[in-house]
């Protein structure tokens, strides 16, 4: 399966909070509305969709814009 249909079907399962997958440099990235969800995501990424590690995790600094920090998760 490609990581545009995964996305894709990460993406039906969560409509309500998932991004459409945005492709930059050959990587897609989902942003995820309700940060309290992703440990759901996470776990429906595990047992669904065969995700089965988390590269890195990090965060970015978005200065004075709100929220001031963002979440990335790299599976």
């Amino acid at each position: 399966m490609t990581a545009k249909q995964l996305a894709k079907k990460l993406q039906r399962q969560f409509k309500e909070i998932v991004s459409d997958a945005v492709e930059f440099r050959s990587e897609l990235t989902v942003e995820i509305s309700d940060a309290s969800q992703i440990a759901e995501v996470c776990r429906f990424a595990k047992t669904e969709l065969s995700f089965d590690y988390l590269v890195d995790l990090c965060t970015i600094d978005n200065d004075d814009a709100t929220p001031r920090w963002t979440a990335v998760y790299h599976l």
